[in-house]
């Protein structure tokens, strides 16, 4: 399997087939160069003090270049504390929202509110707010 954004061929895993699955979504509102994928938090972090993870998809706003979105990928429906983890990365990115995306499923939130909570394929346009250059 080829990743739409990065280019290169992945390992076909079910979480890998979620992550491509929601870029494909998301390079409808999102140019691909404003899309960061499986990337350090040390490298999207001013911080000295980072964890040495990595992120599954970042959204950035085209302006500023400051993240928009952060989404996390799994395999199959998340569990409560998938969204404490991805608390835990956007205390070092400050994304404006985080996201899960399991398979065709999606949910979207900002400050603890729920924005979007559904399909994939049905994101709304006003969530996202980079244009499509």
């Amino acid at each position: 399997m080829r990743c739409l954004v990065r280019k290169i061929v992945v390992k076909e895993t079910p979480e890998e087939y979620v992550r491509q699955e929601t870029l494909h979504h998301l390079l409808s509102f999102f140019p691909s160069h404003l899309i960061a994928v499986e990337v350090s938090l040390k490298k999207l972090s001013p911080l000295q003090k980072v964890p040495n993870r990595r992120v599954d998809i970042v959204c950035f706003t085209p302006c500023l270049l400051s993240p928009s979105l952060l989404i996390e990928c799994k395999a199959s429906c998340p569990k409560t504390e998938v969204f404490d983890q991805l608390l835990g990365y956007n205390y070092f990115i400050r994304a404006q929202a985080i996201g899960i995306a399991w398979p065709e499923n999606i949910s979207i939130r900002s400050n603890q509110k729920i924005l979007y909570e559904g399909e994939i394929n049905m994101i709304p346009r006003s969530l996202v707010t980079a244009p499509k250059s």
